[in-house]
């Protein structure tokens, strides 16, 4: 289990309690077992992170935490005050903390200090362990207390979540062995023309199922048949950004209508980390080469595409199937906050502020769901949401800064090679007569307690 300082003015509440054990727990299994229901923390642990510790701390009272506030305040240096954690390490594992700051996300991907390898002997096998330190300042939103320090407000209520991870890998294949566990490949909502409302099974993004054999779905005989299509966004999958839709009135009424339109809908699972959006173009086009279509009754698709995925669905119509004899064509894409310019987060310099803004975006989002009713547990749309986050964030945590190469987040550079690419012009790609795009855009800039002059604008 890690050891946990406990900064000044605040307790440290989870301290006294005793975790339950249960047959078959180590002491640190039944530690991790004991910790807070959080839904973010939960999903995180079905990408290969495990939970070794956490800790919960409450300031005493405000005197106190001015007083704090004020030592700080009137130093400039740092006065050893911070919260640090200090988790010991076997050979070839990693650690990165989770913080919580008064319901805010950070993450802490690199520690301060290693010691120096040590062997110990365990039986007859010598293992290599080290220690690290993580430091956390703690500065951060706590509006509620009224206490500032030097760089922020100080939080009324901190959580750290320790998790651990294999760390054997080498920075060129970091990225594709961190991603392995995403699969790939079409997914079906609704798999035939519905002539009264839709099962509840549309609803549920958890019944939303991959296609294994596109060849058996069942077509409309003697018309071309209706095809809508969802390409989801960054570290996430078709039920992270579009199962939400079957939590809402409205969103159920739009599955509902599609239902009745489309004689299929189908989703497109693919990696955002390890890939570019050309290579996943290239993989939705063998996919949507396997389904059996008539030659003679071309199928007719509209899309929808969120963020990222609007570069793919582009990089499919005005790239790839304009040299294929694919008998389909698309006639409208609905692209929602797609990055078609490119984004400043996928510079990176501010890989680490893209993802605390994206867990705090994901914790908000289990929010909305908690507020609907919906359980917003380690699966469905919550695990898909994050699916490919605990890999970037583990990447970062293991891989110099000077070695990083994600040719997903490459793709989204603002004038990088992909997007300057993908905005010319195209011999064969449909002409605004032939295919009408649809933009819904954001214009927002991201400001955290610890970002507060970022600069970042998507």
């Amino acid at each position: 289990m890690a050891s946990f300082s406990t900064p000044q003015g605040y307790t440290r509440t989870d301290a006294a309690s005793t975790p339950r054990t249960r047959t078959g727990l180590s002491a640190e299994g039944a530690r991790a077992k004991s910790a807070p229901e959080d839904p973010l923390v939960e999903a995180l642990l079905q990408q290969e992170l495990s939970l070794d510790d956490w800790a919960t701390y409450e300031v005493e009272d405000d005197a106190s935490l001015q007083r704090s506030a004020s030592a700080r305040s009137t130093s400039s240096e740092p006065t050893g005050n911070d919260l640090t954690i200090d988790v010991d390490l076997a050979e070839g594992e990693g650690a990165i903390v989770l913080i919580e700051k008064d319901e805010e996300y950070t993450w802490v991907l690199n520690p301060d200090l290693t010691s120096t390898p040590k062997k110990r002997t365990r039986g007859t096998t010598d293992a290599t362990r080290s220690t690290v330190q993580f430091r956390v300042p703690i500065e951060g939103p706590g509006t509620r207390s009224g206490a500032r320090g030097r760089g922020g407000f100080l939080p009324k209520r901190l959580v750290s979540f320790v998790f651990k991870f294999a760390a054997r890998v080498t920075a060129k294949y970091a990225m594709k062995v961190m991603e392995r566990h995403i699969q790939p490949g079409l997914v079906v909502l609704s798999p035939q023309r519905l002539a009264k409302d839709p099962p509840d099974a549309l609803f549920d993004a958890e019944q939303w199922t991959a296609l294994p054999n596109p060849a058996s779905l069942t077509l409309p005989k003697g018309r071309a048949p209706k095809v809508l299509l969802f390409v989801h966004g960054t570290f996430s999958s078709t039920a992270g950004s579009f199962g939400a839709l079957g939590q809402t009135t409205w969103g159920r009424a739009v599955l509902t209508e599609a239902a009745k339109n489309y004689d299929l809908i189908l989703g497109f699972d693919h990696k955002t980390m390890s890939e570019d959006p050309m290579d996943n173009a290239l993989l939705l086009e063998r996919g949507l080469r396997s389904i059996a279509w008539d030659p003679k009754r071309p199928a007719v698709f509209d899309a929808v595409a969120f963020s990222r995925g609007g570069l793919v669905l582009r990089s499919l119509i005005e790239r790839v199937l304009p040299g294929t004899t694919l008998p389909l064509s698309f006639k409208s894409g609905i692209l929602v906050g797609a990055t078609n310019g490119g984004t400043y987060l996928a510079e990176p310099d501010n890989w680490k502020t893209f993802v605390d803004f994206y867990t705090n975006l994901v914790q908000g989002a289990a929010k909305f769901l908690s507020f609907i009713g919906v359980a917003a547990g380690p699966t469905g749309i919550l695990a898909g949401l994050v699916r490919a986050l605990g890999s970037f964030v583990k990447y970062l945590a293991i891989v110099a800064v000077e070695e990083r190469a994600i040719p997903g987040l490459a793709a989204m550079e603002p004038g990088g090679e992909f997007v300057t690419m993908l905005n010319r012009d195209n011999d064969g790609q449909p002409t605004p007569r032939e295919l009408a795009y649809y933009a819904i855009t954001s214009d927002f800039e991201y400001r955290s307690s610890t970002t507060r002059k970022s600069g970042l604008s998507e």
